[in-house]
């Protein structure tokens, strides 16, 4: 796992979202913990794709329900490229 890359992904999730960074941890639950509700984790995912350059499908968004989960999936597809 590239450190900086999580970090990068940390402070954007915490721009678009308004979260402190302290909140996001691997096993924040999106709307658990972080009180975010699906439209609003998708729209933050829409922010990433665009900030990042990478797209995913729709159905491994509904997936991602952690931050930890968020910064796999968006490493992996970073990756890919």
């Amino acid at each position: 796992m590239n450190t900086d890359l999580q970090q990068k992904i940390k402070l954007l999730v915490s721009e678009l979202t308004g979260l402190e960074l302290s909140q996001l941890t691997n096993s924040a639950d999106f709307a658990v913990d972080l009180n975010l509700n699906k439209a609003e984790v998708a729209e933050m995912i829409a922010g990433l794709e665009k900030q990042l350059k990478f797209e995913l499908e729709s159905e491994e968004v509904v997936k991602i329900k952690t931050f930890g989960r968020l910064v796999a999936v968006v490493s992996e597809k970073i990756e890919e490229w």
